[in-house]
């Protein structure tokens, strides 16, 4: 770090390092005023406070906010499909 002399290990934590010196937050939840430092961070609100839930099924519509829980439930109604024939 230019500021501080402070050495990361790679360049994403010094940017993260930097976002926190300068008290920078560039990412901009679209649902509220809320800013966060970075991606994750807005992903993990947007799931918990507005129920965003990014992953659906495209048998029968069912939305998770995890990709694992839809692989889960593909896996599942896959092989009830299979049972059913």
């Amino acid at each position: 770090c230019s500021e501080c002399g402070k050495i990361l290990s790679n360049k994403y934590n010094l940017k993260m390092h930097m976002l926190i010196r300068t008290g920078e937050k560039p990412f901009k939840c679209p649902q509220c005023d809320k800013s966060f430092r970075d991606f994750s961070n807005r992903k993990a609100h947007l799931r918990l406070v507005h129920k965003i839930q990014p992953y659906s099924c495209l048998n029968c519509g069912e939305q998770f906010d995890r990709k694992l829980e839809l692989n889960d439930h593909l896996c599942t109604n896959r092989g009830q499909a299979d049972q059913e024939q």
